[in-house]
């Protein structure tokens, strides 16, 4: 399959964070402008499993399920935790009833990811962009998104 890329973010100059559709992946992609190397995989797909990039795969820490055909991901700036460890934000859109909010842990040390926060949201008849959502209409928080480091589709 041709991957399709729903999300890229900007790291620094040199590292990405790219939210992949075909495998409901999340990839860390390392010398972009360079010579690009894959850093990290997550993803609740076997689609890796047998190829060279399974070893990049990181172990769930937890019992939650993995996102699935998620439309964004982007590291959240906004909480700092230590120099091996940061949180990826996630809008899952695998549900036919709700889409979802994740943020997970992600711990370089360790190769693993946590679910550390779950919002669910209900689909509607009148389509809702993610980003647009108050605290107000939702009884949900604001999102924290990084907008001049964020280009989706």
């Amino acid at each position: 399959k041709e991957p399709i890329l729903s999300s890229v973010q900007f790291i620094n100059d040199n590292d990405i964070i790219v939210s992949e559709a075909s495998t409901s992946s999340i990839m860390r992609i390392n010398n972009v402008m360079r010579r690009p190397e894959v850093k990290m995989i997550i993803s609740g797909s076997s689609a890796f499993s047998g190829t060279e990039y399974e070893k990049l795969l990181y172990m769930k820490d937890g019992d939650f399920t993995t996102q699935s055909s998620q439309s964004t991901a982007y590291i959240d700036k906004n909480e700092q935790v230590s120099k091996r460890q940061y949180h990826i934000a996630v809008f899952n859109t695998g549900n036919a009833d709700t889409s979802s909010y994740y943020k997970y842990l992600v711990d370089e040390g360790e190769k693993k990811y946590k679910l550390t926060e779950r919002i669910d949201i209900p689909h509607s008849e009148k389509p809702v962009h993610l980003r647009n959502i108050t605290p107000m209409e939702t009884g949900l928080r604001d999102f924290p998104f990084q907008t001049e480091e964020l280009f989706t589709e």
